[in-house]
């Protein structure tokens, strides 16, 4: 038996003392005394080495080996002498060799049992011993008080002693059926101690206040490594691997958080149903097993290991970095770049990827696939100081292919049935999205707006979140406690797939994004190839990652001469639109490079299709950038509400006085004295934004906002320190309303019409 085992069984070695018969006792006495010296030698060792003494390592003295082995020779000579008794009393075959039940040290001999299935024996043997424990084997626990009548001089091999609750008692003289089974030695899977509990193969035990062993899982947890996970912004996390290993053998991994181990119970019930704890047969077995857990941990002697848990660009070193993914042995993250290629086999992929190019028009498919590229990009681009700062927009109709193009295209790692998400997720849910397409792209699929005006809102809410994240790249903040506030960057892209423009967007949003029209159907069968054989564009796009990795230094400084010497081109006009252009032409200069590095471009391919690439890029954004109207959204209510003035659709009183007669039927009423409208603001905002409904537009703007702006433009009379104007006396109750000054708003909306003449 090792030292450490030794330790563990310390304050066992007592009990044995006591229990072995007389004339042995005095010998095992010596052996345990020696044995505790020797520890104590080695103990003070150990601590000597670590101080950095130069010490000689303790030997074990000639009399702990000479008592030590004539110990072991007289216990194996008596469990052979009662195991051939009780083997003669007993029809059944033995087949389990004696020379299991001794160790090599003879305090193993706690755990031995000698088989004896079904024994029945003779009446009026002297000594007749009642045992309240339980006997393990195969997966086997007798719940039920076990009797046994065997000879004292047996007991030590008979019964396992698992703590001090070994009670022995007298029979009467009778005839008493025992069912004793052999359990297999520590090293074969014997039941172990964890703190009060005893593990099995199938299991955890307890021992109740009569002494009694009871069952409360049928699992054992298995603890396969200590490892310290690294997130993007440096932060460190314990986890643990935990295996849990049920009766059937059926085993399950998982990692739980070291600092919130009590989480492993609520992680089991919801990853892993099928292992089970007993709460309903025992009550208090949830609170047991956190108590095992907490024993296994105090024991737990597990070197810890570093690793990184996400994907995307690590830490920068030095000035490059290191894509990290889980084909790496020190991320742990479930996307993978497959394996590099070399120059021959990529250059015959690149030839088969080409064809991509042709499942849509030029004006179509080069901004999509460049964009997918660009994602991967964002952290160079910060490095250099000009972060990406812009989404892509495809809009086409129902049945053009736009979404399984999107799923072809766009983050290729990510299982597939994970790579379209959709716009009605919540914040919290967002949040996770941000973290999972770190580094890679998100798309939201189908942002029609369609359903009740709650959730057109809500929808919409959120693709201005999205835009805006991704624009200014907003970090999100992500509480972990106290004093514990996490910042989780968003890098990469995102993508809006809709049937309809997103329309009623201010200009500074408008310019955060670039659109693509699908105007026919993509090519079905083209697309179909990359569907089937999903390997050609993932190693496209790994290539493409390996090799910004290699040339992650020269790519920034090309970065930054290209923004310094390039950022007035001609036509251009937002500045937005401009470093979008020049994103999305850096990122096709270096596929071009790629192609060109490993030999699939000529110098003369080079030129041609980069010019190529550049001129389709520029066409797309140039054409939003004049299609890009100065639209606020107070503008747009007051156009639309005097809109529906002049045709009726809105009806307000002619003067207060009317308005009182008809409150219900009149919107609001003119006053001509103060020259301004009063209108409920609610009912006014809502009709407008009704009217925006009614031919697929929105107004995004809440009503309180647009009070607020209407006020800071000077367009309406407000009480003091609110944004509305009581009514007067004469109208019950007196309510705030907005007070539209008319010849100033009237002037606003001459102002729209004259701008785009």
């Amino acid at each position: 038996m090792s030292d450490e085992n030794f330790k563990t069984q310390k304050k066992k070695l007592t009990q044995v003392v006591d229990i072995v018969p007389p004339e042995e006792r005095k010998q095992l006495k010596q052996v345990v005394d020696i044995d505790y010296d020797y520890l104590d030698r080695k103990e003070k060792y150990e601590q000597a080495k670590k101080a950095g003494l130069d010490v000689a390592p303790p030997e074990p003295s000639s009399s702990y080996l000479i008592h030590r082995e004539q110990i072991t020779k007289s216990m194996l000579e008596r469990n052979q002498k009662n195991f051939n008794a009780l083997k003669q009393e007993t029809p059944q075959s033995y087949n389990f060799p004696i020379e299991q039940l001794v160790e090599d040290d003879v305090r193993s001999d706690l755990y031995h049992q000698v088989q004896c299935a079904n024994h029945s024996s003779p009446v009026g043997l002297p000594n007749q011993l009642l045992v309240n424990t339980n006997f393990f084997n195969n997966h086997v626990v007798q719940q039920s008080e076990i009797v046994s009548t065997v000879q004292s001089n047996a007991i030590n091999n008979a019964l396992p002693v698992p703590n001090n609750s070994l009670q022995i008692t007298s029979l009467p003289t009778e005839l008493v059926t025992a069912n004793l089974q052999v359990l297999p030695p520590i090293s074969r899977n014997e039941p172990v101690w964890i703190g009060n509990f005893l593990g099995c193969s199938n299991g955890y035990y307890f021992q109740d206040k009569d002494g009694k062993w009871h069952r409360f899982t049928d699992f054992v947890v298995t603890i396969k490594s200590c490892e310290n996970f690294i997130d993007i912004n440096g932060n460190v996390t314990k986890k643990l691997l935990i295996q849990l290993t049920n009766d059937n053998g059926k085993a399950k991994e998982f990692y739980v958080n070291y600092n919130n181990w009590r989480d492993l119970l609520s992680q089991i019930r919801t990853q892993a149903p099928e292992f089970l704890i007993f709460t309903d047969e025992y009550r208090n077995a949830g609170e047991k097993f956190e108590r095992l857990v907490g024993e296994l941990l105090k024991a737990l002697q597990i070197e810890e290991r570093w690793a990184y848990d996400y994907w995307g660009w690590g830490q920068a070193i030095n000035g490059c970095r290191i894509f990290y993914h889980g084909g790496l042995p020190d991320c742990r993250s479930p996307k993978c770049l497959p394996p590099p290629l070399d120059r021959q086999n990529f250059c015959n992929i690149l030839n088969q990827a080409w064809n991509i190019f042709n499942v849509g028009s030029p004006d179509v498919m080069v901004p999509m696939i460049f964009y997918c590229l660009a994602s991967y990009t964002d952290a160079l681009f910060t490095d250099a100081g000009y972060p990406l700062a812009h989404c892509l927009m495809i809009v086409g109709e129902s049945a053009t292919l736009k979404s399984s193009c999107c799923k072809v295209l766009f983050a290729p790692f990510v299982p597939e049935n994970e790579r379209l998400n959709s716009v009605r997720a919540t914040e919290a849910s967002l949040r996770v999205l941000h973290e999972i397409f770190y580094d890679d792209t998100l798309v939201i699929d189908d942002f029609n707006l369609e359903g009740s005006r709650k959730e057109i809102d809500e929808k919409m809410r959120n693709i201005r979140s999205l835009i805006r994240a991704y624009g200014d790249k907003t970090p999100r903040a992500k509480y972990g406690g106290k004093d514990n506030i996490k910042k989780y960057e968003i890098r990469g892209g995102c993508v809006f797939t809709g049937e309809t423009r997103l329309v009623g967007q201010l200009r500074s949003s408008e310019l955060r994004y670039i659109k693509v029209f699908l105007k026919n159907k993509l090519n079905g069968e083209v697309l179909a190839i990359f569907q089937r054989n999903p390997w050609i564009w993932q190693y496209v796009v790994a290539e493409f990652i390996r090799y910004l990795e290699r040339n992650y230094l020269a790519i920034i400084a090309e970065i930054q001469r290209t923004f310094i010497q390039e950022r007035t081109p001609a036509g251009l006009e937002a500045s937005r639109l401009i470093d979008t252009f020049l994103h999305l032409r850096i990122t096709a200069k270096i596929f071009c490079n790629m192609c060109f590095e490993c030999g699939f471009f000529t110098k003369e391919n080079w030129n041609f299709w980069f010019n190529n690439f550049s001129q389709i890029l520029y066409q797309v954004v140039s054409s939003q950038d004049k299609e890009a109207e100065i639209k606020e959204p107070y503008k747009e209510f007051l156009a639309e509400f005097f809109n529906l003035l002049g045709t009726g659709d809105l009806v307000i009183a002619p003067d207060v006085q009317t308005y009182v007669q008809n409150i219900k039927y009149y919107i609001g009423y003119r006053d001509f004295n103060n020259q301004i409208i009063m209108v409920k603001k609610d009912d006014v905002f809502n009709t407008v934004s009704n009217a925006f409904a009614a031919r697929k537009d929105y107004l995004p703007i809440s009503a309180d906002d647009l009070s607020k702006i209407l006020k800071r433009e000077e367009l309406t009379r407000c009480d003091k320190n609110s944004c509305l104007k009581r009514a007067p006396s004469i109208i019950s109750g007196r309510p705030r309303m907005l007070a539209l000054i008319e010849n100033k708003c009237i002037a606003v909306i001459d102002s729209i019409q004259n701008s785009t003449k």
